[in-house]
């Protein structure tokens, strides 16, 4: 028996509002959020990925805002398992597997001996390093490596005149023995 078309269009729409429903979180609601402040956000959005310890993913970016009481910085909000031991001294950092994949939010753990952090806590940040930073670094490296190049050429230059002037001390006392 051949089935109408109209049941094919029905599972396909219960699948897709299934997909959609997952990639909100909507399936997640039992996970635990927190926060961090970060004043370069390294171009994380909702929906990134929290990993755990360098593990994998164990949570989802939910919001990422300007912080309203410093605008110089921005507030990262996010939710993971709540079977995930978040400490209350756990570091929140921006990393990313190689230079060309997509940041993600990744939890540094915090000691053992540390109590277990409480939903809508603030964890401390380690700050982002982007490439443009880098690049400025690398570019202020340039002068100072001219600089001490030339100061490293004069005492190369000065160490010769000394030798020379030893050498022919030595040659005198030499010749006169």
């Amino acid at each position: 028996m051949k089935k109408p078309p109209w049941t094919f269009v029905l599972i396909a729409a219960a699948l897709l509002i299934f997909t959609v429903f997952s990639l909100a979180g909507f399936f997640n609601r039992g996970n635990v959020q927190y926060r961090a402040f970060f004043k370069n956000a390294g171009g994380l959005r909702p929906g990134a990925e929290v990993h755990y310890a360098g593990g994998p993913p164990v949570g989802r970016v939910e919001a990422v805002r300007t912080d309203a009481r410093d605008t110089t910085r921005m507030e990262i909000i996010f939710s993971i398992k709540p079977d995930v031991p978040v400490k209350t001294d756990s570091v929140a950092k921006i990393s990313s597997n190689s230079p060309l994949s997509d940041n993600f939010l990744g939890i540094v753990p915090g000691s053992s001996a540390a109590q277990h952090a409480p939903a809508g806590y603030t964890l401390k940040s380690n700050e982002y390093v982007g490439f443009d930073e880098l690049e400025a670094e690398i570019a202020d490296l340039g002068p100072r490596a001219k600089e001490l190049i030339d100061n490293l050429n004069q005492r190369v230059v000065e160490l010769q005149v000394t030798l020379t002037r030893v050498n022919d001390l030595l040659n005198d006392k030499i010749a006169r023995n």
